[in-house]
Protein backbone atom coordinates (compact mmCIF):
# COMPACT_ATOMS: atom_id res chain seq x y z
CA UNK A 1 0.00 0.00 0.00
CA UNK A 2 1.13 3.20 -1.02
CA UNK A 3 1.83 5.99 1.59
CA UNK A 4 -0.03 9.01 1.91
CA UNK A 5 2.12 10.81 4.21
CA UNK A 6 4.19 12.29 1.37
CA UNK A 7 3.46 13.43 -2.54
CA UNK A 8 6.50 13.50 -4.60
CA UNK A 9 7.73 16.02 -6.87
CA UNK A 10 6.93 13.59 -9.86
CA UNK A 11 3.71 13.16 -8.68
CA UNK A 12 2.73 17.04 -8.63
CA UNK A 13 4.88 17.81 -11.70
CA UNK A 14 2.45 14.82 -13.53
CA UNK A 15 -1.05 16.15 -11.52
CA UNK A 16 -0.08 20.13 -13.09
CA UNK A 17 0.72 18.84 -16.21
CA UNK A 18 -2.87 16.61 -16.14
CA UNK A 19 -4.42 19.77 -15.46
CA UNK A 20 -3.25 21.95 -18.06
CA UNK A 21 -3.68 19.40 -20.75
CA UNK A 22 -8.00 19.21 -19.70
CA UNK A 23 -7.37 23.14 -20.14
CA UNK A 24 -6.36 22.48 -23.32
CA UNK A 25 -8.76 20.07 -24.24
CA UNK A 26 -11.28 22.89 -23.46
CA UNK A 27 -9.69 25.29 -25.45
CA UNK A 28 -10.04 23.12 -28.50
CA UNK A 29 -13.57 22.48 -28.11
CA UNK A 30 -14.34 25.82 -27.77
CA UNK A 31 -12.74 26.65 -31.29
CA UNK A 32 -14.87 23.33 -32.14
CA UNK A 33 -18.04 23.88 -31.09
CA UNK A 34 -17.75 27.76 -32.66
CA UNK A 35 -17.59 25.48 -35.95
CA UNK A 36 -19.74 22.76 -35.03
CA UNK A 37 -22.91 23.26 -33.50
CA UNK A 38 -23.19 20.05 -30.90
CA UNK A 39 -24.29 20.67 -27.34
CA UNK A 40 -22.07 17.61 -26.26
CA UNK A 41 -19.54 19.81 -27.19
CA UNK A 42 -20.17 22.87 -24.55
CA UNK A 43 -20.87 20.36 -22.03
CA UNK A 44 -17.35 18.30 -22.72
CA UNK A 45 -15.81 22.10 -22.59
CA UNK A 46 -17.29 22.09 -18.70
CA UNK A 47 -15.86 19.18 -17.66
CA UNK A 48 -12.52 19.44 -18.71
CA UNK A 49 -12.57 22.99 -17.43
CA UNK A 50 -13.95 21.32 -13.76
CA UNK A 51 -11.67 18.68 -14.16
CA UNK A 52 -8.27 20.84 -15.06
CA UNK A 53 -9.44 22.76 -11.76
CA UNK A 54 -9.70 19.58 -10.05
CA UNK A 55 -6.39 18.49 -10.83
CA UNK A 56 -4.37 21.53 -11.00
CA UNK A 57 -5.39 22.11 -6.65
CA UNK A 58 -5.10 18.60 -5.97
CA UNK A 59 -1.33 18.66 -7.33
CA UNK A 60 -0.10 18.40 -3.85
CA UNK A 61 -2.45 16.43 -2.25
CA UNK A 62 -1.76 13.05 -0.74
CA UNK A 63 -3.76 10.63 -2.66
CA UNK A 64 -2.76 7.08 -3.61
CA UNK A 65 -1.40 5.94 -6.99
CA UNK A 66 -4.47 4.39 -7.80
CA UNK A 67 -6.80 7.08 -7.28
CA UNK A 68 -4.27 9.23 -9.43
CA UNK A 69 -4.66 6.35 -12.66
CA UNK A 70 -8.21 5.95 -12.29
CA UNK A 71 -9.05 10.28 -12.57
CA UNK A 72 -6.56 9.82 -15.59
CA UNK A 73 -8.38 7.30 -16.98
CA UNK A 74 -11.34 8.73 -16.54
CA UNK A 75 -10.06 11.94 -18.77
CA UNK A 76 -9.38 9.09 -21.94
CA UNK A 77 -12.96 7.85 -21.45
CA UNK A 78 -14.97 10.97 -21.79
CA UNK A 79 -12.40 12.54 -24.23
CA UNK A 80 -13.23 9.40 -26.71
CA UNK A 81 -16.80 9.67 -26.16
CA UNK A 82 -16.89 13.44 -27.01
CA UNK A 83 -14.85 12.57 -30.22
CA UNK A 84 -17.33 10.17 -31.40
CA UNK A 85 -20.36 12.29 -30.49
CA UNK A 86 -18.40 15.00 -32.64
CA UNK A 87 -19.52 15.82 -35.78
CA UNK A 88 -17.93 14.04 -38.99
CA UNK A 89 -14.88 16.33 -40.63
CA UNK A 90 -16.67 17.64 -43.94
CA UNK A 91 -19.93 17.59 -43.25
CA UNK A 92 -22.09 20.44 -42.21
CA UNK A 93 -23.54 20.49 -38.60
CA UNK A 94 -27.56 20.56 -38.04
CA UNK A 95 -28.71 23.77 -38.63
CA UNK A 96 -26.50 25.05 -40.90
CA UNK A 97 -27.51 27.50 -42.98
CA UNK A 98 -26.72 26.82 -47.20
CA UNK A 99 -28.21 28.58 -49.98
CA UNK A 100 -28.00 27.00 -53.46
CA UNK A 101 -26.12 28.42 -56.38
CA UNK A 102 -28.37 27.86 -58.27
CA UNK A 103 -31.17 30.03 -56.97
CA UNK A 104 -29.15 32.92 -57.78
CA UNK A 105 -29.48 35.10 -60.64
CA UNK A 106 -26.46 35.20 -63.14
CA UNK A 107 -23.94 37.79 -62.86
CA UNK A 108 -24.63 40.78 -65.35
CA UNK A 109 -23.54 40.82 -68.28
CA UNK A 110 -21.51 43.94 -67.56
CA UNK A 111 -19.68 42.87 -64.75
CA UNK A 112 -18.56 39.59 -66.95
CA UNK A 113 -17.06 42.21 -69.66
CA UNK A 114 -15.62 44.24 -66.76
CA UNK A 115 -13.61 41.27 -65.33
CA UNK A 116 -12.62 39.90 -68.65
CA UNK A 117 -11.96 43.70 -70.02
CA UNK A 118 -9.41 43.97 -66.78
CA UNK A 119 -7.82 40.83 -67.30
CA UNK A 120 -7.24 41.51 -70.76
CA UNK A 121 -5.30 44.98 -70.20
CA UNK A 122 -3.26 42.80 -67.16
CA UNK A 123 -2.45 40.88 -70.16
CA UNK A 124 -1.32 43.65 -72.29
CA UNK A 125 0.51 45.83 -69.78
CA UNK A 126 2.90 42.55 -69.33
CA UNK A 127 3.14 41.63 -72.96
CA UNK A 128 4.38 45.30 -73.86
CA UNK A 129 7.12 45.73 -70.68
CA UNK A 130 8.27 41.80 -71.40
CA UNK A 131 8.65 42.62 -75.13
CA UNK A 132 12.24 42.96 -76.01
CA UNK A 133 12.21 43.62 -79.94
CA UNK A 134 9.43 44.86 -82.25
CA UNK A 135 9.37 43.41 -85.40
CA UNK A 136 7.45 46.50 -87.36
CA UNK A 137 4.92 49.58 -86.79
CA UNK A 138 2.02 47.08 -86.65
CA UNK A 139 2.58 44.92 -83.40
CA UNK A 140 4.33 48.18 -81.96
CA UNK A 141 0.24 49.80 -82.26
CA UNK A 142 -1.26 46.32 -81.58
CA UNK A 143 0.84 46.32 -78.14
CA UNK A 144 -0.37 49.74 -77.74
CA UNK A 145 -3.99 49.23 -78.60
CA UNK A 146 -3.79 46.30 -76.01
CA UNK A 147 -2.91 47.98 -73.43
CA UNK A 148 -6.30 50.45 -73.94
CA UNK A 149 -8.81 50.80 -71.13
CA UNK A 150 -11.68 51.61 -73.43
CA UNK A 151 -13.47 48.53 -73.38
CA UNK A 152 -13.01 48.51 -69.19
CA UNK A 153 -14.65 51.31 -69.05
CA UNK A 154 -17.26 51.21 -70.87
CA UNK A 155 -18.29 47.48 -68.59
CA UNK A 156 -17.55 50.10 -65.67
CA UNK A 157 -20.01 52.69 -66.81
CA UNK A 158 -22.76 50.30 -67.57
CA UNK A 159 -22.65 49.28 -64.19
CA UNK A 160 -25.26 50.37 -61.98
CA UNK A 161 -24.23 52.66 -58.66
CA UNK A 162 -24.05 49.54 -56.36
CA UNK A 163 -21.85 47.22 -58.39
CA UNK A 164 -19.51 50.08 -59.46
CA UNK A 165 -18.59 50.42 -55.50
CA UNK A 166 -17.71 47.28 -55.32
CA UNK A 167 -15.49 46.91 -58.28
CA UNK A 168 -14.16 50.66 -57.95
CA UNK A 169 -10.95 49.54 -56.11
CA UNK A 170 -9.83 47.72 -59.13
CA UNK A 171 -10.81 49.84 -61.79
CA UNK A 172 -8.63 52.79 -59.35
CA UNK A 173 -5.68 49.94 -59.36
CA UNK A 174 -5.78 49.84 -63.47
CA UNK A 175 -6.09 53.61 -63.87
CA UNK A 176 -2.97 54.34 -61.56
CA UNK A 177 -0.70 52.83 -63.96
CA UNK A 178 -1.96 54.99 -67.12
CA UNK A 179 -0.06 58.28 -66.78
CA UNK A 180 3.15 56.22 -66.36
CA UNK A 181 1.93 53.73 -69.57
CA UNK A 182 1.60 57.28 -71.53
CA UNK A 183 4.78 58.34 -71.26
CA UNK A 184 6.70 54.84 -71.80
CA UNK A 185 4.25 54.50 -74.93
CA UNK A 186 5.60 58.61 -76.16
CA UNK A 187 9.12 57.44 -75.57
CA UNK A 188 8.76 54.23 -77.60
CA UNK A 189 9.33 55.51 -80.97
CA UNK A 190 12.90 56.49 -80.44
CA UNK A 191 13.94 53.50 -79.34
CA UNK A 192 12.48 51.27 -81.76
CA UNK A 193 13.12 48.11 -83.19
CA UNK A 194 14.17 47.67 -79.38
CA UNK A 195 11.08 47.12 -77.00
CA UNK A 196 10.40 48.07 -73.76
CA UNK A 197 12.18 45.33 -71.99
CA UNK A 198 14.92 46.35 -73.68
CA UNK A 199 15.21 49.92 -72.72
CA UNK A 200 12.79 50.20 -69.41
CA UNK A 201 14.89 49.92 -66.48
CA UNK A 202 14.97 46.66 -64.84
CA UNK A 203 13.42 47.95 -61.44
CA UNK A 204 10.47 49.79 -62.81
CA UNK A 205 9.13 46.77 -65.13
CA UNK A 206 9.15 44.19 -61.88
CA UNK A 207 7.25 47.25 -60.04
CA UNK A 208 4.70 47.14 -62.84
CA UNK A 209 4.68 43.66 -63.23
CA UNK A 210 4.28 43.03 -59.54
CA UNK A 211 1.06 46.17 -59.39
CA UNK A 212 -0.39 44.17 -62.51
CA UNK A 213 -0.26 40.84 -59.90
CA UNK A 214 -1.75 42.63 -57.18
CA UNK A 215 -4.72 43.89 -59.59
CA UNK A 216 -5.40 40.16 -60.80
CA UNK A 217 -5.86 38.93 -57.03
CA UNK A 218 -8.09 42.50 -56.13
CA UNK A 219 -10.23 40.89 -59.61
CA UNK A 220 -10.60 37.93 -58.31
CA UNK A 221 -11.16 38.93 -54.43
CA UNK A 222 -14.33 41.29 -56.42
CA UNK A 223 -15.54 38.01 -58.19
CA UNK A 224 -15.31 36.17 -55.05
CA UNK A 225 -17.20 38.74 -53.40
CA UNK A 226 -20.08 39.02 -55.42
CA UNK A 227 -20.31 34.99 -55.88
CA UNK A 228 -22.42 35.96 -53.17
CA UNK A 229 -25.22 37.36 -54.86
CA UNK A 230 -24.82 36.05 -58.38
CA UNK A 231 -23.85 32.87 -60.13
CA UNK A 232 -21.03 32.70 -62.66
CA UNK A 233 -21.36 29.23 -63.46
CA UNK A 234 -24.68 29.98 -65.80
CA UNK A 235 -22.65 31.75 -68.24
CA UNK A 236 -20.14 29.22 -68.40
CA UNK A 237 -22.32 26.55 -68.74
CA UNK A 238 -24.43 28.78 -71.52
CA UNK A 239 -20.65 28.73 -73.22
CA UNK A 240 -20.84 25.17 -73.20
CA UNK A 241 -23.83 24.58 -74.79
Amino acid sequence: MVSETCVSPTRRVLRAFGGLISWGLAAVLIVAGGLYISPGVFVAVAFYLVFGLYILFSATARVRMTRFIIEGVTLLVVSLVVFLAMPVSGHLPQGAVTYDSASKPAAPKAVLEYMEAGKAVCSGIERFVSTKKIKDDNEAVSLVRDMEMVRLDDAFRSLPPNLQKKLSYSHAMLHALVPLLRNLETKMPQFLPKGPAAWLPKALAISIKKHVESIRIQLNKEKIDLMSQFNFDKHQKAASQ
